[in-house]
């Protein structure tokens, strides 16, 4: 009885914690060991049977080994699947889903619509936590998504936000900078944010371009 109890208040703790597998792994060592206890005892009842001075003390004895052998094929049984089902089951913590919005202004300096060559955009990135709890630092990233630019552009780093308190917005910027060897094009860029390496949120934007030989050409 005591066993069970122990077993029983083990997994409804380890459960309310969170965590069924770190739960039978430990009613699977307290079964195990219960039942090397029992294999000890069923050994010593076992041995007094044999040295018992009266019949009743035999049977009483003889009663107490069965019960001890019973306990401990069962507790054996008991331990071994707990400890297998512990180890293959794995449940991991579920997450809470952050759900923020993403808004990005584009700064042009000199206000044509067009990233020239030497020229620096700034990307006015604004979260906005759209839940009733804090959000976590998120990073706001923006990555090149044309290959032929790859030599041409200079991103800067990531930006944390910080934490973002219950339908707060926060602004952070990155900037996108067109080298001196920038050719004539359009680009594609994408601007996330981004929380233990999985996308919360994401906008992805064109940029038009423009090299040295046409700014001279038309001028700015």
């Amino acid at each position: 009885m005591k066993l069970r109890l122990v077993l029983i208040s083990l997994l409804i703790s380890s459960i309310l914690w969170g965590d069924f597998g770190h739960a039978l792994r430990k009613a699977g060592i307290a079964s195990l060991l219960c039942c090397g206890a029992s294999a000890l005892l069923g050994e010593y009842f076992y041995r007094k049977h044999w040295d018992a001075g009266t019949q009743d003390e035999a049977d009483r004895y003889k009663k107490l080994t069965i019960t001890c052998d019973i306990v401990r094929d069962v507790t054996f049984v008991t331990g071994i699947v707990s400890l297998a089902g512990g180890f293959l089951l794995k449940e991991k913590k579920k997450e809470k889903k952050v759900n923020v919005r993403l808004d990005v202004e584009i700064v042009d300096p000199n206000n044509n619509g067009v990233l020239d060559a030497g020229e620096t955009f700034t990307l006015v990135c604004r979260v906005t936590n759209l839940m009733k709890r804090t959000a976590p630092s998120l990073k706001v990233k923006c990555e090149l998504l044309s290959p032929e630019y790859e030599d041409e552009i200079i991103i800067s780093k990531p930006v944390s936000t910080g934490k973002i308190g219950a339908w707060e917005t926060k602004s952070v910027k990155i900037t996108v900078r067109g080298g001196p060897h920038l050719h004539s094009g359009r680009l594609t860029i994408k601007v996330y944010c981004e929380l233990k390496g999985k996308k919360v949120a994401e906008r992805e934007y064109f940029i038009a371009t423009r090299g040295k030989s046409e700014i001279y050409k038309f001028g700015r």
